[in-house]
């Protein structure tokens, strides 16, 4: 490249025009790039006769630059564009990359050398066209050039100063163009997201969001914009190793419509407290559920009562037998509700309820008790008492058990029956079925006979019982209890553990094939649509199966191991069943003979 440069002798950088001495501002570091030609050594010794103003070193080859920038910065890059090692488009580029916050310009001969604008497209700042440019000029040029970029240079400082204000924030944020383009995130947002580097710029924000939620946030996004009210949405981030992090995410607009703000807070831990509670929440009604059913299909009657011998509860065979409904008792003193007279004295009895409280233990009625009904009617009853305490042990009020004397009897045998079985469905509960099983083990040992345990759970019960209600999931599981029960002989059993969950016990079992086509009646009687109401439900089952000896020879055994087999099934896709085999186990259970695992798939749900 011929430059033409003419050497003449530069102004003193410290003087003004006038001689006055001038602030000496601060070394400019300069890095020529270009091979050691009399023009090039021209420009470096016009640099460096520019007494303070420029510190220069020069490098013949670009490699050459690459590597050093590697190891200091400098201010200002003067590239020779006549490099013949690399087209000066690669090369500007690739120093733009190495040195971004420099400033670049690219020397070029006076009769070919690329527009200002197109430079500036692959990385430079500017050129400057060197034909016969005397000392003076150049220098003078340089130094405009370094004040034009002056205010970029402080931006881009006052921006890395902001990078790392954000970068220490607890909360993730996300700035997006108005489009919702990612342009700048915070290390916190980064690590929420699983991402080492911030979002490529070209991504739209919702990209790091789970692909179920996306279609709904941006949806939530754009109304809350267009309809000028708070942007709150609560989403799943996919990180890059498949897991999932709930987040918050509060958007607002920047000023001036310049993009969006987004603040991403990490709520996963929130998330899985409030399925816990919701989960105990579940579990909570489902037993208070089910001690209502209990209480209200014994033969006695019930009455509870606070610290102060108010009415808290009365079930239904106590409505009865007082003539108070529930409604109307509440609240009331038990001594209104529960009216007692001894029988030949026909003097007000004690009440149970405050001697159990008063005495914190458990208290009955003398015999000859008369309870006067609200409408007169009188019963003779016997009854007992006990207090009611909280968890730290306290007494917090009392429960009354009665009932009329000349059902004694009968409401024996109604407790004993209950003891041993579901009240929902009337099937046998797990202390019956423990008790059955533990039998009809002893008895396939001593004929050397098979016993079958099929451990069956519904699929997605929770999702049909929360939305139809507990009443129609109760009427569902009556149902189903009735098909089980067609499926199996007399001496089988079937049994409800609880929730969705029931186990079939098969005595005197000759071949794996019975079982099996036990399992497959099971799945074609539960086939048919249910008719629940004017409801029409279809539901699935797994079902897993255990067989004495080969999966274990005691009860606790074949349940737990028909239980493994079911949540195999569950996890393998559901609507099946499977026997249990030693390979569900730890590697190190692989200790039970004849364990082979049969399954078989009934093809698609029948929901």
């Amino acid at each position: 490249m011929r430059l033409g440069l003419t050497t003449l002798p530069t102004p003193d950088p410290a003087q003004d025009d006038q001689g006055t001495h001038q602030v000496q501002r601060p070394l400019l570091e300069v890095l020529l790039i270009g091979p050691g030609t009399p023009d090039m050594l021209g420009l470096e010794a016009i640099l460096c006769s520019a007494k303070a103003d420029y510190s220069t070193t020069r490098v013949e080859y670009l490699q050459q630059a690459l590597d050093l920038l590697q190891q200091q910065s400098f201010d200002m890059l003067l590239l020779d564009l006549t490099l013949t090692q690399c087209p000066w488009r690669a090369a500007l580029e690739q120093l733009a990359n190495a040195a971004p916050q420099a400033l670049r310009i690219g020397l070029a001969d006076g009769d070919e050398h690329p527009s200002s604008d197109e430079a500036r497209c692959h990385g430079a700042h500017d050129t400057i066209t060197l034909p016969k440019l005397d000392a003076y000029w150049l220098l003078h040029l340089l130094d405009t050039a370094l004040h034009l970029n002056q205010p970029k240079r402080e931006l881009d400082e006052h921006d890395t100063h902001l990078d790392t204000i954000n970068d220490a924030l607890p909360i993730g944020t996300l700035i997006t163009d108005m489009q919702g383009t990612c342009c700048r995130s915070n290390a916190r947002y980064r690590s929420i997201c699983g991402q080492a580097a911030a979002p490529l710029s070209d991504r739209h924000w919702t990209c790091a969001l789970h692909p179920d939620d996306r279609s709904r946030a941006t949806q939530e996004w754009q109304q809350a914009f267009e309809s000028d009210t708070p942007c709150h949405i609560e989403a799943r981030i996919l990180r890059p190793d498949n897991s999932i992090a709930w987040v918050s995410i509060n958007a607002a607009c920047l000023s001036g419509a310049r993009g969006y703000i987004h603040t991403v807070e990490d709520i996963t831990s929130r998330k899985q407290d409030d399925r816990l509670l919701r989960a105990a929440e579940e579990a909570l009604y489902i037993e208070k559920e089910r001690a209502q059913v209990t209480l209200n299909s014994i033969g006695d009657a019930v009455i509870s009562t606070d610290n102060a011998c108010r009415v808290t509860y009365l079930n239904r065979v106590a409505e009865v037998m007082t003539g108070w409904p529930h409604e109307s008792a509440l609240g009331r003193p038990i001594t209104d509700v529960f009216r007692i007279v001894e029988e030949t004295s026909r003097q007000p009895a004690s009440d149970p309820a405050r001697r159990a409280i008063d005495e914190n233990r458990i208290v009955g009625l003398a015999m000859g008790t008369i309870l006067i009904g609200r409408d007169g009617s009188e019963l003779a009853i016997e009854d007992s008492a006990a207090p009611i305490h909280d968890r730290s042990g306290e007494v917090t009020g009392a429960v009354i058990v009665f009932h009329h004397v000349n059902q004694s009897l009968t409401i024996a045998k109604r407790m004993s029956h209950l003891a041993l079985h579901d009240a929902l469905t009337d099937l046998p509960n797990r202390v019956l079925l423990r008790e059955r099983l533990t039998r009809a083990i002893g008895l396939a040992q001593r004929h050397r006979q098979l016993v079958a345990l099929l451990f069956i759970d519904l699929d997605d019960f929770k999702a049909i019982n929360d939305r139809l209600g507990h009443a129609a999931g109760d009427a569902l599981l009556q149902c189903i209890a009735r098909r089980l029960k067609s499926c199996v002989r007399d001496t089988d059993t079937v049994c409800r553990l609880g929730g969705d969950e029931f186990v079939i016990l098969l005595t005197e079992v000759s071949s794996i094939d019975d079982a099996r086509q036990v399992a497959e009646a099971i799945f074609d009687a539960l086939l048919p649509p249910h008719y629940i109401g004017e409801r029409t439900i279809d539901i699935t089952a797994s079902l897993g199966i255990s067989l004495y000896p080969n999966s274990g020879s005691t009860p606790d055994e074949l349940m737990h191991r028909a239980d493994t087999a079911m949540y195999h099934i569950k996890r393998q896709g559901r609507n099946s069943y499977q026997f249990f085999s030693g390979d569900m186990l730890p590697s190190h259970s692989h200790d039970l003979p004849g364990s082979s695992a049969i399954s078989r798939y009934k093809g698609a749900p029948y929901s």
